[in-house]
Order: C-alpha cells, then sequence, then structure tokens
C-alpha cells in the first residue's frame, strides 16, 4: 500500500535521543496502563511472566524460576508501613535462551497486605550487556519516595550510568540521571547530568587525545548546559531506553505503507524484526533505517507497536544517520558528496588524485509522513570550494542532541578540533559554543 498515512497516530508522544551515551530510556504502570499497552512486559519478551497482582510479602511477587536478585526498602505511598523495590532474574537461563532482568515495586496496602505497582523488562542491563568486564548490574538504593539504579561496564574505555525515580502523584518518574565515560574512569571524558526537577541538563567534555588525557587537568575542555522537557514517567523510561527493542519478541506487520515520492517496492522493505539496530525508541515506536543496494539508497522507516504498520518515511542516497524524533518531527543527518582533486604522495612522488568524497553534512527534519522535508543545519569542511585540496578528507559525522526546544551538534571532523554549535530546532539563531580536540 502506498501514500501519505501518517506514523503520527503510532509515533507521535515523544521518540528522543539518549541524552547520553548507553542510556536512551518498559514499565507499565499497572492500574492504569492496559493490556495492549503493556506489550513490552508481556508480548515484548515473551518468557517473561506477568507478576502477581497481590501478596502477603516480597517474596510472593517472585516467580516460579526466577529469584530475588536486589531489593530496597522505601514508603512511596507514605503509609508509614514499608514498601519494596526488586529487581528479579531467571534463575537457571537455558544456553540458547535470552532473559531480560524485571524491576518492580510493591506498595503496603496495610500490614500483611501488598499489590504490585509496576513491573518492567527494560530499565535494568543484564549480565551480558556490560562488556568484558562482566555483568554491569550494581546495587540499587531505596529510600523514602524515591529508588535509584546504577550499573557500569565496557573495557579501557568505561562507561557508568545511573538513574534516579521518584513517586509523585501516583506515578514514578525519572527525575536524575547521571552518566559518565572515559578511559579506564582515570580520566573521564563525558560527563552528563539531567535534573528534570531543576529542568536543567549538564553537559562536560574532555578531548580524549591521548596527548590531552596524559596531561592530567582536572577542568573540562567544554561545559555547557541544555534545557530540559518534561521528565519521563517510568513507563516513557523505559520504552525510551535503547534497551526496549532488543527485549520485543512481537514483530508482527499487519501493514507496509511508504511516502509519495520513494520508489520501492514493498517486498523490498525491511522489517523490523530483521534490524540489529534501532535509531531511536518510544511508548509509540521504533525508528531505523535500511539500504538497498539495487537503488543505491538508505531508507527511513518507523514500526508502530499498536498499530503494528511500517511506514518507509525517506530516502537518501548519501545515507541516513542519527535520527531522532521530537516533538511531531524526525531529525536526520545525512552526507554532501563531490568529485574533488587533493594531493596525495604515490612512491615518494606527489600527485594528484581525483574521487568522490564526503565534504559535508546536512541536518534535515521531516514530518511522520514524510511530507515538508526541510533544511535544518550544513557543515562543510573548510576547503570545500578549493581547487585542489592538501589532504584527502577525514571521516565526518554530525552528533546532535535536541532538548528543551533546542539543538546542540558536534561535528566530528577527525584529526581536526570539532566544532560545537548550539541552535533552535529550525535551524534559526546559531551559535558557536566551543570545540574539542579528539583523536582520528
Amino acid at each position: 500500500m502506498r501514500g501519505k498515512r501518517s506514523l503520527t497516530a503510532a509515533l507521535l508522544g515523544g521518540l528522543c535521543l539518549a541524552l547520553f551515551s548507553g542510556c536512551n530510556f518498559s514499565a507499565a504502570k499497572v492500574q492504569d496502563v492496559p493490556e495492549e499497552k503493556s506489550g513490552m512486559e508481556s508480548d515484548g519478551a515473551a518468557e517473561v511472566p506477568k507478576l502477581a497482582a497481590s501478596g502477603e510479602r516480597l517474596l510472593d511477587f517472585v516467580p516460579e524460576g526466577w529469584e530475588l536478585l536486589d531489593s530496597g526498602e522505601l514508603d512511596f505511598n507514605q503509609d508509614g508501613i514499608t514498601d519494596y523495590v526488586g529487581v528479579l532474574e531467571k534463575s537457571n537461563p537455558g544456553s540458547e535462551e535470552w532473559w531480560p532482568r524485571i524491576l518492580f515495586a510493591v506498595a503496603s496496602k496495610g500490614e500483611g497486605r501488598y499489590e504490585l505497582d509496576f513491573q518492567d523488562c527494560n530499565l535494568i542491563r543484564t549480565s551480558d550487556e556490560g562488556g568484558i568486564n562482566g555483568d554491569p548490574y550494581r546495587p540499587l538504593s531505596a529510600e523514602g519516595a524515591s529508588f535509584t539504579t546504577q550499573a557500569d561496564g565496557g573495557s579501557n574505555w568505561r562507561w557508568k550510568e545511573q538513574f534516579t525515580y521518584a513517586y509523585k502523584g501516583g506515578e514514578w518518574y525519572l527525575v536524575y540521571s547521571e552518566n559518565i565515560y572515559g578511559f579506564v574512569f582515570g580520566c573521564a571524558t563525558e560527563y552528563s547530568v539531567n535534573d528534570w526537577e531543576k529542568g536543567i541538563g549538564i553537559r562536560k567534555r574532555r578531548s580524549d587525545s591521548f596527548e590531552e588525557m596524559e596531561k592530567d587537568k582536572q577542568e573540562y575542555d567544554l561545559v555547557y548546559e541544555i534545557p530540559l522537557d518534561d521528565a519521563f514517567t517510568i513507563y516513557q523510561a523505559g520504552m525510551r531506553r535503547e534497551l526496549a527493542p532488543k527485549r520485543a519478541a512481537d514483530w508482527t506487520v499487519e501493514e507496509v505503507e511508504i511516502a509519495d515520492g520513494i520508489e520501492l517496492e514493498e517486498a523490498s522493505v525491511c522489517l523490523p524484526d530483521s534490524v540489529s539496530w534501532f535509531a531511536d525508541c518510544d511508548e509509540k515506536g521504533v525508528l531505523y533505517t535500511f539500504s538497498k543496494e539495487e537503488s543505491g539508497s538508505t531508507y527511513l522507516a518507523g514500526y508502530g507497536w499498536q498499530d503494528k504498520t511500517v511506514s518507509v518515511i525517506a530516502e537518501e542516497k548519501s545515507g541516513i544517520d542519527h535520527v531522532i524524533f521530537y516533538k511531531d518531527k524526525i531529525y536526520y543527518s545525512t552526507y554532501v558528496s563531490e568529485m574533488i582533486r587533493y594531493k596525495e604522495v604515490c612512491d615518494g612522488q606527489e600527485q594528484i588524485a581525483e574521487a568522490e568524497e564526503e565534504i559535508g553534512i546536512r541536518l534535515y527534519r521531516i514530518n511522520p509522513d514524510g511530507t515538508e522535508r526541510e533544511l535544518v543545519y550544513e557543515y562543510l569542511l573548510p576547503e570545500a570550494g578549493q581547487e585542489v585540496w592538501e589532504y584527502r578528507p577525514c571521516y565526518l559525522t554530525l552528533i546532535p542532541e535536541i532538548s528543551g526546544d533546542e539543538i546542540v551538534v558536534e561535528v566530528y571532523t577527525g584529526e581536526r578540533p570539532h566544532p560545537f554549535y548550539r541552535m533552535n530546532t529550525d535551524g534559526g539563531n546559531v551559535r558557536f559554543l566551543g570545540e574539542l580536540l579528539q583523536d582520528v
């Protein structure tokens, strides 16, 4: 079926980019999420059981074949009786099966009576999601009406993350997050904090050039703030985490739609169950890309959890990268390629070579139905327009973050200093933030 039927019904509601590495942000509020909305707990991972609705003690919520990995005491309903938050894992997982961990909370309903408040299988990393250092899980902490989860992993380059959730007005919200990335933590090159109660995110960056890191300087090279949008509920936080599509098992497709102007047969559309990486996700759906050798194009597609429709939204000959859904618009980058002449040394002799190279990058935005594609920002290498380049262009990419109706972009330019720019979501009011020296 071809046409402009929008992905809006399937995707609107907040696909958003992870605000820091490894943390894009399922949890279902048991009392107010209908069965079909909790698909990432049931349908999303068929092996994950639905926990008991009530019990007399914490262990009554542990299903057969599962065990309590961790738990914490708190009083989030403020009735003076202990409530619990816990993490479950499969007792003896089969070697050919993959089991997520379950985060859950139970609320007291008087002495010796508890009810399940939520369960989630997207917010806790599994034992094989930490890299060569093993299980990334770290004990949770709980107090009053909030709890915090933590994980770390990697190899020589390490990451560490923590998320704090608070119970307010009968709902859990993600209120604080912190992420660190660096070389065995001896030198943190990226540090990010999001404080949704204050509405501010702080970004600190340090050069990952080994020469710079060896200087053992304490200050960061680039520090800036970003405004944050409204806090996510714990359900939204789980569905927006990059872990969510990995835990999905039901990829039933009931309809395929292709936006006007895209010459692609329905049989050639790559379906989400064959995709190993997703560009963005939320409680309404996922976005992903795929390429076709016969057309030489890369395509942007979306899949809706509820209507189970795949929609092909955009087509680009020069590739599609860094896809973000933000406030009813989809943002993505693509490359500017031209035939250029550049100097190179062959057998000790300088000569002029010619090749088609990527000399710039563009950030576009488009409606979910594939209409109104518009250029937001363009970056061209300084040599663009020269008759002969001194060097062949190095790897180039654009890394955007969108929040609080602003875009911050890092333009990765290989061995050159990487510039950072801030702008409005329509590309207006561009300001230079600073630059960062990186290794190639």
